[in-house]
């Protein structure tokens, strides 16, 4: 696929994503949801934030002729993959342990949805730490 193409693609879906949290921030002020009306914009700026970088860092690097994957790249995802793959079966082993006493969940869907928030996150965590190393094996 075309560098470029790939850009505006990601841009595009990033877009999509940060309107529907909107809409769904407006949905949940509109049911009285106040506290989830007001945290999850936080979230969609914090997408648009680093979907910002991403793409300005990515399209100049286009424009200079660089492809938007090199090796070393792809050796970052792999290894930040693996750690945040295992690090995730610690966290939901921990959700798993904690909602039997310290964490009451409403229902499954709310045990799922912070398994998933904390995946995402492990995730980012583990891209940024093997990101910063020199030596990527």
């Amino acid at each position: 696929m075309n560098d470029k193409l790939r850009v505006v693609l990601v841009g595009v879906i990033a877009g999509l994503v940060i309107l529907t949290i909107l809409l769904w921030s407006v949905a949940s002020l509109q049911k009285g949801n106040t506290i989830q009306g007001v945290f999850v914009p936080a979230i969609a700026v914090i997408i648009l934030v680093i979907a910002v970088i991403y793409l300005k860092r990515t399209y100049s690097s286009v424009k200079e002729g660089l492809p938007v994957e090199d090796e070393r790249s792809k050796k970052v995802m792999t290894n930040a993959l693996a750690k945040a793959y295992l690090i995730s079966l610690y966290w939901l082993l921990a959700i798993g342990w904690a909602s039997d006493s310290i964490i009451e969940f409403r229902d499954v869907s709310q045990a799922i949805g912070a398994g998933i928030a904390g995946m995402a996150v492990i995730l980012g965590l583990c891209y940024l730490y093997v990101n910063r190393k020199e030596d990527v094996e």
